[in-house]
């Protein structure tokens, strides 16, 4: 199925200029200070986590010697070990473990394994890209 794509039913290209070759659209960047999304988002979900928030405190419920202010890095992962070790759910559940694993153990390699017909080994020829030489 080919994507279809949308065309601007009222184009106004009167005051569009193109950039010169090597001039950038943007020439002075980003502003000093700004934060990239990542950073926000985190920012965003520190300010989010209170310590009455209803996940602060089950965290803290069931780790009562941890004496560190409760991350929302922290209050993520234990959100993902419940789901992993509670869940009724066994696609949610195993997706947390996924998630956990790769996180904790790092993802498995996978290998690949490329032979020819009958499985004997393949002859790999390189040739320029001008199509000169043997």
């Amino acid at each position: 199925m080919k994507k279809q794509r949308l065309a601007n039913p009222n184009p106004n290209t009167e005051n569009l200029e193109k950039f010169k070759p090597g001039e950038s659209g943007n020439p002075k960047g980003r502003p000093k200070g700004s934060l990239n999304l990542a950073t926000r988002l985190k920012k965003w979900g520190e300010l989010a986590m209170k310590d009455d928030d209803g996940l602060v405190k089950e965290v803290r419920k069931q780790f009562p010697e941890a004496t560190e202010k409760v991350t929302l890095e922290m209050a993520m992962y234990f959100r993902m070990l419940m789901i992993a070790t509670k869940s009724p759910d066994d696609r949610a559940a195993l997706a947390a473990m996924r998630e956990y694993f790769d996180r904790t153990e790092g993802k498995p390699l996978q290998k690949n394994e490329i032979a020819g017909p009958d499985g004997e080994a393949m002859k790999i020829i390189f040739k320029p890209a001008n199509g000169q030489g043997d």
